[in-house]
């Protein structure tokens, strides 16, 4: 279903000389916005998104001079090379800003719908929802497309593409060889990339993203961790914690460790087209007591130096 919001609502006009008298604004006329992607097959460890995930979409259109004009919401996308958003514009310059999979219970606004009408697209901020600077949920994909500046519409049948990327990441996280079964353990990533400005740049803004562990019978604990936007040059800390002991099992810089892989000239970690990652954590208690960690990324056991020890046998 597709539904349409609008900053205000523009009173009749008589055309006395003609659609371009100084009078009256010229008539509308329709366009239409594409979106080209990635795809990836529905397979997470291929380059690229799964189109199936973007379950909502909503496009933000804006004047000329960047101020919110309206937005339209297609609550049934189903993504393919033809989608699009038909749109009916007086001729002028536009630009426009999609987020997909952007729903009210995962993120929100700021500032909310009704006061976007004086809101210039650089003021506007997407965030993700929190309590207390903590996330504690898996929250839905996030899609960003955009942004595309001075889209200019003439005499309409124009048609506009704007790049797809995700904005989030998955980690399926398992850590096994704790001799401390039972024990309650908790994963907490912690970042400051929890709001983004509507170019798709991060606004400093701190969260921490928590997990609990399970247990399975094979007495390893497993959870999974949803994170907003990564990149090479940010420094996430992964903090695994024994709230039974009251204890720090490990700390590390998160983007760190995964480059790892490609420290080692693997090449296999792009925060660019790749948002899907296993973490497998052996922590073992040496006779000593003191843990020793090993990590394996993919597949690809790796440890801290950057050198790859071998994939897993099968």
């Amino acid at each position: 279903m597709l539904i349409g919001i609008s900053a205000a609502i523009f009173p009749g006009c008589i055309h006395q000389d003609g659609p371009g008298s100084e009078d009256c604004p010229a008539d509308p006329v329709e366009i239409k916005v594409y979106f080209s992607y990635l795809d990836n097959g529905e397979n997470v460890k291929e380059p690229g998104i799964d189109p199936t995930e973007v379950d909502i979409m909503r496009l933000f259109v804006f004047d000329e001079e960047g101020l919110f004009l309206q937005e339209l919401i297609d609550e049934v996308p189903v993504l393919t090379t033809d989608y699009h958003f038909t749109l009916s514009l007086e001729p002028g310059l536009y630009h426009f800003v999609a987020w997909g999979g952007y729903n009210e219970n995962d993120y929100d606004l700021i500032p909310p719908p009704l006061q976007r009408a004086q809101i210039h697209m650089e003021e506007e901020i997407l965030r993700i929802e929190r309590t207390d600077e903590v996330v504690d949920v898996i929250p839905h994909n996030l899609f960003y497309a955009g942004p595309y500046y001075n889209a200019q519409v003439v005499t309409g049948n124009e048609q506009f593409t704007l790049p797809l990327v995700q904005d989030t990441y998955t980690f399926h996280i398992a850590i096994d060889c704790y001799d401390q079964v039972g024990n309650s353990l908790e994963v907490c990533i912690d970042d400051d990339n929890g709001s983004y400005h509507f170019g798709n740049s991060f606004v400093t803004d701190s969260v921490h993203y928590i997990q609990s562990f399970d247990i399975n019978s094979q007495n390893s604990y497993t959870t999974t961790v949803r994170v907003m936007r990564l990149s090479d040059n940010r420094h996430p800390r992964l903090t695994f914690t024994d709230n039974t002991l009251g204890r720090t099992l490990m700390e590390v810089d998160l983007v760190a460790l995964l480059q790892e892989l490609n420290n080692a000239g693997l090449q296999r970690v792009n925060f660019d087209n790749l948002y899907d990652y296993n973490l497998n954590f052996s922590l073992c208690t040496g006779e000593d007591g003191d843990i020793t960690i090993l990590v394996d990324i993919d597949g690809w056991h790796v440890v801290v130096n950057g050198t790859i020890l071998n994939p897993p046998s099968n």
